[in-house]
């Protein structure tokens, strides 16, 4: 839509110049939305990429019915942010990485979940953590 309205504007602006913004807007727009239709009938791209909605270290999660219970020690007044922004545990306590991945309804494929921690000489690597998705919900999200 923007690029139509763009289109338009420059069209009616610029009476003298429809073929330069022939060649340098329409053309470039119309290849690109081309070839990514061709690539997408082609099952090369799928039609949504995956995005990580929502993602955030708690110290308990629990499911009641069908939702989930996240424990976290911020402050509630915090609102907008999701789990503890500094996550504070002591040896043997349980950590949970609470994660909503938006995914095309029929996507299979295996995510990794990688585990840092920051030490004198820079960051180290604990443990990978496979976190399969299948299927999707009714608009993709898992």
């Amino acid at each position: 839509m923007c690029i139509a309205g763009l289109t338009w504007w420059l069209y009616t602006a610029l009476p003298d110049q429809k073929p330069a913004v022939r060649r340098r807007v329409v053309y470039p727009f119309a290849f690109i939305a081309v070839v990514f239709a061709g690539l997408y009938f082609g099952k090369i791209i799928p039609p949504v990429p995956l995005s990580l909605s929502e993602i955030g270290v708690y110290h308990q999660v629990v499911r009641e019915g069908g939702r989930f219970k996240l424990s976290m020690t911020r402050s509630r007044w915090k609102f907008w942010q999701h789990g503890d922004q500094s996550f504070l545990a002591r040896p043997g306590d349980a950590v949970y990485c609470w994660v909503v991945v938006f995914a095309p309804v029929n996507f299979r494929e295996r995510l990794q979940v990688r585990w840092f921690s920051e030490g004198p000489e820079g960051w180290i690597k604990h443990d990978t953590i496979p976190l399969p998705i299948a299927g999707g919900r009714d608009d993709g999200w898992r």
